[in-house]
Parts: C-alpha cells; structure tokens; sequence
C-alpha cells in the first residue's frame, strides 16, 4: 500500500510514543527533551569535550540543532574597555566549526541511537553509548586530518584543523608539535 499523506500505519502506531520514557516523540523530544540516558549522555559528553569557557557553549534546541551549520558561540566583549569605534568580537573560526561538528554529530548519533532502540529494537548501555560517541568524533578528527595532509594539502585548512581540535587534545594529553601527522592522536577517554 504506498505511503499517504495524513494516514496512520496501524503495524507502526506504537512508534509514536519513546520506547524509554512515554512521551510523544517529536524531533525536538528526540533530539534534545528526552530524560533517559541517550539523550542526556551524548550532549553532556560533548559539553565535557567543548575545551573553552563553558558560558560559551550554546543552550542546545531543536533550532539549535536545525541551524548548527550557521551557529557560532557567543563572544564576550569587556565593554568597560571598548569604545563605540572598536568593531565587534568574533569568534574563532576553530570554535566555530569544532560547535558545529559537536552539535552535528551528536544530533545525529542521538538519531541513529534512537531508530535502533526503536525500530530494531536494540538495547545501548552506557558503555556503548560512550563509545559509539567516542568514535563519531574520532573520525571526523581523523577525516580532518586526512584531508589536510593529503586532499588539500592547504595551509590555511591544516590551520584551521589545528585551530578546531588542538584544545580538545590539549585538555586530554601532552600533545607532540607534529600532532597533525600522527596516526595515534584521537580523543581519548580521559574526557568521560
């Protein structure tokens, strides 16, 4: 029977409701409102990893999470020492995409995590949560990595790579001057 908008499925019905806790589930109960662990994991891992001042990280929502591409966290301007000339403060570009790689990708896992548990009808401990997390991150550090050694070979782009992660390793290890080059730098567990 194809799919009709305004029609219900009766075989999928019970899906409307979270698996976890009751509630209806909305994107925005998905993404950002649902109580139990997967939800609430996720984001506060990424709060933890988020490596500068912790006012700078945004209160997460669903239009949060809808406009991530075009987010920036919030500059603080010391207004006793700025005069009406001074332009504004901006963000550093590394800040900037390491927000919108966090937000991006833990919206995203908190999706998948969420169609597994209810549509194929998995169970997540903690442990796996954490490592699943653990390893979405590794591979975007790892693809950045990549494609500035060896895709685009640009000197600003390996700048900004180093810009976006090296206060996330910095707050985990002694990171080596050449840590862009090196295969064993990812994000650790010391994080959790």
């Amino acid at each position: 029977m194809p799919f009709i908008s305004g029609t219900k499925s009766p075989l999928h019905e019970h899906r409307q409701f979270c698996t976890l806790c009751g509630d209806m589930e909305t994107m925005d109960h998905i993404i950002i409102q649902c109580e139990t662990s997967p939800c609430r994991l996720i984001w506060s891992l990424a709060r933890k990893m988020w490596p500068h001042r912790p006012n700078l990280w945004p209160n997460i929502t669903l239009g949060t999470v809808m406009g991530c591409g075009a987010l920036s966290p919030p500059t603080t301007e010391n207004r006793e020492i700025m005069n009406e000339n001074t332009p504004p403060l901006h963000p550093p570009k590394g800040a900037k995409r390491l927000l919108q790689i966090l937000i991006s990708e833990d919206a995203y896992l908190i999706w998948v995590l969420r169609c597994e548990r209810s549509i194929q009808g998995q169970t997540h401990t903690i442990h796996e949560m954490n490592t699943r997390w653990e390893k979405s991150i590794n591979k975007r550090l790892t693809n950045d990595k990549i494609t500035a050694l060896t895709i685009t070979r640009d000197k600003n782009f390996r700048k900004l790579v180093k810009n976006t992660w090296e206060g996330v390793l910095l707050k985990q290890m002694d990171l080596p001057p050449d840590w862009l080059q090196n295969r064993e730098v990812l994000v650790g567990r010391r994080l959790t």
